[in-house]
């Protein structure tokens, strides 16, 4: 997958990590089904915003638990839904938030920024192969 490399070589250049384990089940997902809702690029985008924001939110109010990965989980994947921005892979960011409790700036970078790498990349796909595969 080409974003996941592009990914790898700007933290390699940078030093700035940018590639997370979800980004890979995200690049699967718009590839092989890019017409499927869960696809589009405001799904990447704030499905990856919302369960990440779900898990760090969850850490100011209470401690690191499996209880706390479970609820987190839950309210990230709640908050898609009602916000109709439902990415699956996004599910996994409160359990990685949980897990490593890396502060606010996580949601900039590496999760946004890898997000929207991720985004523009499968846009160029899609304007090089002449498809529209979604509606706004």
């Amino acid at each position: 997958m080409v974003a996941v490399s592009v990914l790898g070589m700007i933290a390699e250049l940078t030093g700035h990590p940018l590639l997370i384990a979800s980004f890979g089940a995200s690049c699967a997902l718009i590839c092989v089904l890019p017409s499927a809702p869960v696809s589009r690029p405001i799904n990447m985008l704030g499905g990856h915003l919302v369960a990440t924001a779900a898990g760090l939110a969850m850490l100011e109010i209470a401690p690191a638990s499996w209880w706390t990965m479970g609820l987190a989980t839950g309210v990230g994947v709640m908050l898609m839904t009602g916000l109709r921005v439902l990415h699956p892979p996004a599910a996994a960011m409160p359990i990685l938030v949980i897990l490593t409790d890396p502060g606010w700036m996580f949601l900039l970078t590496p999760v946004m920024a890898g997000a929207a790498v991720i985004t523009v990349i499968a846009e160029v796909y899609r304007l090089v192969l002449g498809k529209r595969v979604w509606r706004a």
